[in-house]
């Protein structure tokens, strides 16, 4: 576990993976991290638009994103980050689909001594997704799977309560037959 004494700036480099493990470009569309800890009620957000320069971070290259924690203020413990992603999709109201995920760090803010020969420390994060065609293209076809289950339900459904019916009609037809012809 790496130690950082809290109140100390350090510099973060944050890396993407997908779900197979593979280190992969910085997501194209806004995020945002934000880092806190158990120990405090402040958070440092970082909003990334990839359309302006930050303070707060810079892309070093296709894959890596470098986190300036400076004048933080985060307290003591182990260092959580939430990432908020607001992915591009088609299908949602909005146009956009709205994932979080909750990254607790392999890094402790206290108050010793800091353990790094640099001030710059790193982490990764797994996007919960391959990319975000993959989940349009996963709802669509899970969507028209649901429709096609659906409508094999509803016809046998509607098979089933008609014979029954049927037989109930019959019933009562033949039971007022035999009670009118009496």
């Amino acid at each position: 576990m790496m130690k950082v004494n809290y109140r100390s700036d350090f510099l973060l480099l944050v890396r993407f993976r997908n779900l197979s493990g593979e280190i992969i470009n910085i997501p194209d569309y806004n995020f945002i991290l934000t880092f806190k800890t158990a120990g405090s009620w402040n958070t440092y957000a970082v909003d990334v638009d990839r359309d302006r320069e930050s303070s707060v971070y810079k892309v070093v290259n296709d894959t890596d994103l470098l986190v300036i924690f400076n004048s933080h203020n985060l307290g003591k413990g182990l260092l959580e980050c939430e990432w908020k992603l607001n992915i591009p999709n088609d299908i949602m109201p909005d146009s956009e689909m709205n994932l979080v995920v909750v990254n607790i760090q392999d890094i402790e803010l206290w108050d010793g001594e800091s353990d790094m020969a640099s001030a710059e420390i790193s982490m990764e994060l797994i996007m919960p997704y391959v990319s975000s065609s993959d989940i349009t293209s996963m709802a669509i076809a899970e969507h028209n799977a649901d429709i096609g289950a659906h409508a094999n339900i509803v016809e046998l459904l509607n098979e089933t309560i008609n014979e029954a019916f049927d037989s109930i009609v019959e019933i009562t037809v033949a039971e007022i037959n035999a009670i009118t012809n009496n």
